[in-house]
Order: structure tokens, then C-alpha cells, then sequence
């Protein structure tokens, strides 16, 4: 079953796995077209390659860049990088690289080696850095840390707050956690280059200035988003900036565990920046 709640500029459309969200969205697009909709000025944004490969086989659309006859069909990372090097353009800047995901991979064992060398082989963390699964979740958590606007300031924060109370070994991971994506960051940094979990909050920042966000608003009439949960909070921001003045219409699963929320973090994590970050300890 698919239920929905309408408001006069937008429709949520909720509903577990499989309920039929996604070909609801189509029909809706769909309709749209044959209303009399320009294609170019309605913009659809999934989460996943395979979500966006769902409607390009059913819409006429454009995938990359902006459209010039079909719709424009983004996944959230895509139209990130995309608004990135629109918006360097604009303000006349050189867009940074945007580091694939088999060179994130090899940046992050690199930073890992090194502070692994740093740590020394009686650290609690140095077994996780030689790769495998440990080095993967820790993976995860600095994605999911840089998707939230976040920074090594403030996983270095988290550290620098454990209670006196937390087991000692946890700080020792936390703190080791904490080298590598500092070590990480500056690798990145000296190479001229930015992973796609930084681009969304770099553009969110940009997007705050509405001399830039509102021509970019003003070509969008249609707003379609595919598993609006999905999103981490900086592309809901973007999202949100993107979305000023048109009628959106997205659907979630009330299943997700984790809903977005928007971020709190403001910048690129100063050290007066508020961190969004919570992490639950295993031991302590």
C-alpha cells in the first residue's frame, strides 16, 4: 500500500519496499509531460545508480549536466558534483577534483598505513588498519561523518569529550579513528582533491548565497525525489536550497531505521562548529 500527505506545494509519498513508490513517481512525471510540463525544468534526484537507470529507461532525460530537452536525472551525488563546478564557474573558481571511489579507496589505505607506522603494532587499532573489515566500517564512519558537514576537528572533539568513566581502549580508537582521517584529510588536501561525502556540505555552504542558489532555483518547476530517506543531511539542505520554488513531490520508506534530519554543523568544522556526530561505544 501506498499512502500520501499533500500539502499545496508538495506530496510525500510513503511506503515499504516494493509498494510501488518508484512507478508512482514515473506516472506522476509522466503526467506532467503530457500536461504540457517543459521536461527541461523538472529535475528527479534517486540515491542510486539503479534507481536513476529505473527512470532513464522509462523518461526521456538528460543524466549529465543541465538538461537541454529531457528531464533532468540526477542521483544525489551526481547533481552535487554537477552543482559544485557550476557554482566554481560562476564565481569565476577553479572546481576541485572529485576523487572516484577506487581512488578514495586507495587514499584512505594510504592514510591508514601511516598512521598505522604512527600508532605503532601494540595499538588496539593498528590490527583494523591493515585492511579488510575493520578498515571498511571505519570507512563508513568517515563518509558518514563528512556526509553530515562534519570534520576531523570534530571527530577530534568526541575524543577530547569521552568521560573520564569511558573505557580507555575506546578512547584509544576513537583517537586512532581520529589520526587517520586527519592523515586522510591532508592527503586530499595536498593532491588538490575532495571525496563526494565532502562535496554536498561544500555545496550547501555555497548554496546559503542566495544571489547564486536563485537562478539555479528559478529553472526548476518540478521537483522528484526517490527515496528522499535515503539522503544524508547536507543534500537534504541542498535539496531544500535547489527546491525553493518548485512543487515537489518525494517518497520515503517509513521502514528506515535512520531518517534524515538536517544538519547542524555550519562551515567546515571550525572549532566553534556544533558536531552532529554520535557513535556508540562497544565497551564503557
Amino acid at each position: 500500500m501506498v499512502a500520501s500527505v499533500a500539502t499545496p506545494r508538495a506530496l510525500l509519498v510513503t511506503g515499504t519496499r516494493g509498494s510501488g513508490k518508484t512507478s508512482y513517481l514515473i506516472d506522476h512525471v509522466r503526467g506532467l509531460l503530457r500536461d504540457g510540463a517543459p521536461a527541461r525544468r523538472i529535475l528527479v534526484v534517486t540515491f542510486s545508480p539503479r534507481g536513476a537507470a529505473r527512470f532513464a529507461a522509462r523518461l526521456p532525460g538528460q543524466v549529465d549536466g543541465a538538461p537541454s530537452d529531457g528531464v533532468w536525472l540526477q542521483t544525489a551525488q551526481r547533481l552535487c558534483a554537477w552543482l559544485l563546478h557550476h557554482c566554481s564557474r560562476a564565481m569565476g573558481t577553479i572546481s576541485p577534483a572529485i576523487l572516484s571511489a577506487s581512488e578514495r579507496t586507495m587514499l584512505l589505505h594510504e592514510a591508514a598505513a601511516r598512521t598505522a607506522t604512527t600508532l605503532g603494532s601494540d595499538h588496539p587499532l593498528t590490527p583494523a588498519l591493515a585492511g579488510g573489515p575493520g578498515l571498511a566500517e571505519i570507512d563508513l564512519l568517515l563518509g558518514a561523518i563528512a556526509g553530515q558537514g562534519g570534520s576531523p576537528a570534530n571527530l577530534q572533539q568526541i575524543v577530547d569529550g569521552l568521560p573520564g568513566t569511558a573505557w580507555r581502549g575506546d578512547r584509544a580508537v576513537l583517537d586512532g579513528i581520529a589520526r587517520v582521517y586527519r592523515t586522510f584529510a591532508d592527503l586530499c588536501e595536498r593532491a588538490g582533491v575532495m571525496t563526494y561525502q565532502d562535496v554536498a556540505p561544500l555545496v550547501a555552504t555555497v548554496l546559503s548565497d542566495t544571489a547564486i542558489a536563485g537562478p539555479l532555483a528559478s529553472r526548476i518547476d518540478h521537483m522528484v525525489v526517490d527515496d528522499l530517506d535515503r539522503a544524508e543531511p547536507a543534500q537534504l539542505e541542498v535539496l531544500a536550497r535547489l527546491g525553493s520554488r518548485a512543487r515537489l513531490i518525494a517518497t520515503v520508506d517509513p521502514g528506515n531505521p535512520h531518517p534524515p534530519t538536517p544538519s547542524p554543523v555550519r562551515g567546515r568544522g571550525g572549532a566553534g562548529d556544533p558536531h552532529p556526530i554520535r557513535i556508540r561505544l562497544r565497551n564503557g
